[in-house]
């Protein structure tokens, strides 16, 4: 048998690897001969002397093999059976020796009790030796709790050794104490939220954080219980820290990597009989750590529409296709000014959603759900487009004026009746001067838009340089005639007077018109026409009472004293203030003429005008 060059545990002499601790063991060698210590024998009792026997020949002495002793390992825990040694053949005869005695076993069985003492002595100092040997080798993995919290992509990691003191105190940090900020919070709300799970609440949590070489001595394999008590005392003393780049508590996300490193002190954990591996390792982040962080465009569903013309456009927006979600996160609000001011296509209005909470850590909480947003995501800028184009009009369009009086002491007054009613509704017009006026005269008309917008929006604009328009009187216009007046000379005096017309109704009767008496009963009329015409101008500050003379030549058939006869009547027609009227007919001021007639005497008929004309300070001039 042999002992295990390691912890002492006795084992096979064939054996390579200690079957306790495993560790390797040198092959067997040969036994090596050792001289063999002499054993005293015990004394013989005397006994009668034997005969004599008879003589022995010289020859050679029989070879004598004593029982080999057995050799004591040390108390090292080694122990090896001695080889036996045996005396080498005598090279001259031996002489004859008398018989021996025979041996007592005493000191044999005390030899073998001292032997068997000193052999258990020795496995028992090995078994003493292995089992303060022994050590408990654990992962340092399993000595930490990683404990993500947050939304993916911003979360927050508290990394501490799992035990239970050190899960007590993340439930007692404040919510915005360092170092882990919000996670007091996290921790009470995921507590809460499943009673299921975490029946006595913060104390069920806890007690499933703790890792079981802090919780009790079962997880320990090699060292014993009161070893096992002396090693959680020193893990509770181990250092964590935590290495992740540069990306930053508060930066998490899922698929991140965070590297661990667990350091103690090596002499206590040696006299603890603990050995560490994997003291150094990575941790990767999953979907498990930490909640769903939804990304969220704020204007997803904002309408803006432009409905109107270019230049007068209407700007309309509105939230209500907006997501709920997105409704509890922001407030929306425009550019007020650039608002106002954009009515042409390619102007541009910056809306804002503001956030409700606060977006410094990049995320926003509502309703237990966490939402992401991008930075530039929280204003967006909408360009006006789809606006018609205007249509350019002339605000003097249809313009008129109304008369009253007569040139050259002719009134006006701007007449909009037949204008377009958005001009009607929307310009107002001025003149420089309004009275007094005559054939020729010029005024001058200015507009006054109450509204560019007013008229953009009915899809109208016009030329903002063209706000006056100049108005020269015609000569159409009511005025009173002057000689040579073109319209006096071509007006048909026929149209002027009508005789014809009134003529035709004194058929049947005694008088032709005006109480007029005629020579007999009037049976018929035969015709009429119009000879010389007469214009009397008279002086300016009667000018009123300019007079028109036409001398008239009219066949009729009478009935005088039962005989009937056909005579020529000349009338001379007089009409006092003539003037052009404002429907650029021939006219006077009361609308009436005078008429007389000369039966057969056209002189005299002539003459009535030449009375006229010798009044002082009148003109007479001839029109046909």
């Amino acid at each position: 048998m042999k002992f295990c060059n390691q912890c002492g545990a006795q084992l096979e002499d064939d054996m390579l690897f200690c079957n306790m601790c495993g560790a390797k063991q040198e092959a067997p060698a040969a036994p090596a001969a050792e001289p063999v210590a002499p054993v005293a024998e015990p004394v013989a009792e005397p006994v009668a002397p034997a005969p004599e026997a008879a003589p022995v020949p010289e020859t050679a002495a029989p070879e004598v093999i004593p029982e080999a002793v057995p050799v004591i390992a040390p108390a090292s825990g080694y122990m090896q059976e001695a080889a036996p040694v045996y005396t080498p053949e005598p090279v001259a005869p031996v002489p004859a020796q008398p018989a021996p005695k025979k041996k007592s076993k005493l000191g044999l069985i005390i030899g073998l009790i001292v032997g068997v003492l000193v052999i258990a002595g020795g496995v028992i100092a090995g078994i003493l030796i292995y089992k303060n040997s022994k050590k408990e080798t654990i992962d340092a993995s399993e000595l930490v709790k990683v404990i993500g919290y947050g939304p993916n992509g911003h979360g927050s990691a508290a990394v501490v050794l799992a035990n239970k003191n050190a899960m007590q105190e993340l439930m007692e940090y404040d919510d915005d104490e360092n170092p882990y900020p919000g996670l007091w919070l996290y921790l009470y709300e995921m507590v809460d939220d499943d009673e299921e799970k975490y029946p006595s609440g913060v104390t069920s949590w806890i007690e499933e954080q703790v890792s079981p070489y802090f919780s009790g001595t079962k997880a320990y394999k090699t060292i014993n219980e009161d070893q096992a008590s002396e090693a959680k005392g020193a893990l509770k003393k181990l250092k964590v820290t935590v290495e992740d780049e540069g990306k930053g508590a508060g930066n998490y996300g899922v698929g991140d990597t965070i590297t661990i490193k667990v350091k103690g002190d090596e002499d206590a954990l040696k006299k603890a009989h603990v050995v560490l591996k994997n003291t150094t390792f990575e941790y990767t982040f999953t979907e498990a750590d930490f909640a769903e962080c939804k990304e969220i465009d704020p204007f997803k569903g904002f309408e803006f529409k432009c409905e109107g013309y270019n230049g007068s456009g209407k700007i309309e927006y509105s939230y209500d296709g907006v997501d709920d979600e997105a409704k509890n996160l922001f407030i929306y609000s425009p550019n007020y000014d650039e608002l106002y001011e954009a009515k042409s296509n390619g102007d541009k209005v910056t809306f804002t959603a503001s956030t409700w909470g606060d977006l410094s850590k990049g995320y926003l909480k509502s309703n237990g759900k966490y939402y992401s947003v991008k930075e530039s995501s929280l204003t967006k800028v909408f360009e006006v487009s789809g606006l018609e184009e205007l249509t350019e009009i002339d605000i003097f369009e249809g313009i008129a004026f109304k008369y009253s009086g007569r040139a050259p002491k002719l009134s006006v007054t701007i007449d909009k009746s037949e204008m377009d009613e958005l001009l009607q509704n929307n310009v107002t017009y001025r003149i420089d001067k309004s009275y007094n006026l005559n054939i020729g005269d010029t005024i001058t008309v200015t507009a006054t838009i109450y509204s560019d917008r007013r008229l953009n929006e009915e899809g109208y604009t016009y030329d903002h340089e063209k706000m006056t328009y100049e108005f020269v009187i015609p000569e159409t216009a009511p005025h009173v005639f002057e000689k040579d007046d073109e319209i006096l000379k071509t007006t048909d005096p026929e149209k002027l007077f009508g005789l014809e017309e009134k003529f035709e109704a004194a058929v049947g009767g005694t008088q032709f018109i005006a109480g007029l008496q005629a020579p007999g009963t009037i049976t018929e009329f035969v015709s009429v026409k119009y000879d010389k015409a007469y214009f009397f101008v008279q002086p300016q500050n009667n000018s009123i009472n300019n007079e028109l003379w036409q001398l008239a030549e009219a066949q009729f058939k009478f009935n005088i004293g039962g005989v009937e006869q056909e005579q020529t009547v000349y009338f001379t027609c007089q009409f006092d203030g003539i003037f052009l009227d404002d429907s650029g007919n021939v006219s006077n001021s009361n609308g009436q003429f005078t008429i007389n007639y000369y039966a057969g005497e056209k002189d005299k008929a002539m003459s009535q005008s030449d009375a006229i004309a010798a009044l002082e300070n009148v003109t007479k001039y001839e029109l046909r």
